[in-house]
């Protein structure tokens, strides 16, 4: 069971590294340059299963937090409190503090799922599907890209320029047809978020690789490949003993769109 939690560690030091080591190089960002050299001395201190590899790791992700605030995203600060469950599990030397560190890591993941659906669920513009229609109207990102595409095979497309907002109401010409497929599609991202995670608690038969596969659909969709990298890695602590293949799968495959979004920007 410690074996996955220094798979986890460190999966999360090489992506914290691979973030933050081209900024350090490239851009000359002194915040940048630490958190690299923070998360290397995490690797270090993790492949040996050290207490102290964790704890340069929860430093770099602190320093990240720090240089970001107040305007440090939530995925940030989960980070962190990843980082401090690894730091303590690999701080005590008793078998409970491991499990308990398993446990809370799943609980945290399966409430960020959980909770993400109980807000889309309150707030109204989500589950009318009015969030996802102003996404593909006015957004120019990654969701918003992958929207249109599956949405052309339906209807045309509304588009209209974000900054006639700040001067006027904007119209826009949407066809039922759209607006159902929009409704419909906002449903089932809630219901997964919100069912999933139930599902998993109760141990039912599949429900991990539901887990999997909602997660790798949510990145994928959102665009949100660092955070992924993240998310996958705890996902796998669901198995008792994910094969190494699995580790360095995860990895390589979300790195490979953390860097194709990096270069393409």
């Amino acid at each position: 069971m410690k074996q996955t939690l220094r798979a986890f560690g460190l999966l999360l030091a090489l992506k914290t590294l691979l973030v933050a080591g081209p900024r350090s190089l490239l851009l000359e960002e002194p915040a940048s340059t630490a958190i690299a050299m923070l998360a290397t001395v995490g690797l270090v201190g993790l492949v040996r299963q050290r207490a102290w590899g964790a704890a340069a790791l929860l430093l770099a992700l602190a320093v990240r937090v720090a240089d970001t605030f107040p305007h440090t995203l939530n995925h940030a600060w989960f980070e962190c409190l990843a980082a401090v469950i690894l730091w303590r599990a690999f701080a005590s030397p008793d078998v409970r503090v491991i499990a308990q560190a398993h446990a809370v890591l799943r609980f945290a993941l399966l409430s960020v799922f959980f909770y993400s659906g109980i807000q889309k669920l309150v707030h109204g513009q989500f589950a009318s599907g009015e969030f996802l229609m102003h996404t593909v109207a006015f957004e120019g990102n990654h969701m918003s890209d992958t929207l249109r595409m599956a949405l052309r095979a339906f209807a045309d497309l509304p588009r209209a320029d974000a900054n006639e907002l700040a001067l006027r109401p904007v119209t826009l010409h949407v066809s039922p047809l759209l607006r159902g497929v929009l409704a419909t599609l906002s449903a089932g991202i809630i219901a997964a978020e919100l069912v999933v995670p139930l599902l998993v608690v109760a141990n039912v038969r599949g429900a991990r690789w539901a887990l999997l596969a909602t997660q790798v659909g949510i990145g994928l969709s959102s665009g949100e490949f660092d955070f992924a990298l993240t998310a996958t890695g705890i996902v796998l602590l669901f198995w008792a003993e994910p094969p190494r293949a699995a580790w360095i799968g995860a990895f390589v495959g979300w790195a490979a769109l953390i860097a194709a979004a990096v270069f393409s920007a």
